[in-house]
């Protein structure tokens, strides 16, 4: 298959997005030629399923998919234990599983927070050794998104890299540039260090300090 590189613009003010960026626009892609090749390659129309063979397993015990690959759960024997719904137009319940739903809509573009949400459905899954099952409608945008997301947190792999890892295992994905710009934000939120939280006895040394040099201030003042 093609390794992709994003190209993102500089900014990724969200004000300047909005402006910029009102229609669902496609991801701009460089490519560089690899030795893998494709599993498949999906036509142009979305809204055929992307995953006719069923699921894809992005790491152990977490799969990404589509609607249609919900709606043959109980046929595809991969013991999806817990289902992540991103697709605010997608209401297919499966009873016997233990479902999550993100009313995410295709150009919503306050996901940073909501980003989080969904890692820590999967991470809860994970951990308890249950296999998730994360879909949108088409699995190639919103749901990818959410995958990304986690690939980049868990694995510890820049945006570029979480990307390339899913893409490379699921040649469909395509985030649209508002997803792309949120993915972005996403990782510059979960780079960001820790504040470190000031003691409260360094606060009042801090302050005793200050009295002592104001009072050591004033006694030369007076000689």
């Amino acid at each position: 298959m093609t390794a992709s590189k994003l190209i993102i613009p500089a900014s990724t003010n969200l004000a300047s997005r909005r402006k910029n960026s009102k229609k669902n626009l496609s991801l701009s892609l460089s490519t560089a030629t690899t030795t893998t090749k494709p599993a498949f390659i999906i036509p142009n129309d979305q809204n055929l399923n992307a995953y006719p063979h069923g699921p894809i397993e992005i790491l152990p015990h977490l799969y990404l998919g589509s609607e249609q690959n919900i709606r043959e759960l109980d046929h595809l024997k991969l013991s999806i234990k817990v289902i992540l719904n991103v697709a605010a137009e997608v209401n297919v319940l499966q009873p016997k599983v233990g479902y999550h739903k993100l009313n995410w809509e295709h150009n919503q573009d306050n996901l940073v927070l909501e980003l989080q949400k969904a890692v820590d459905i999967i991470d809860k899954a994970r951990s308890a050794g249950q296999n998730i099952l994360v879909h949108c409608q088409c699995g190639v945008a919103r749901s990818a998104t959410v995958i990304i997301a986690y690939v980049m947190k868990t694995m510890k792999l820049s945006m570029q890299e979480a990307y390339d890892y899913v893409k490379n295992l699921s040649p469909v994905i395509s985030p649209n540039l508002g997803l792309l710009f949120q993915l972005r934000e996403f990782e510059l939120m979960i780079k960001k260090p820790p504040i470190k939280k000031i003691p409260m006895h360094s606060h009042f040394s801090f302050k005793t300090s200050s009295l002592l040099w104001k009072k050591r201030s004033l006694f030369y003042k007076r000689e």
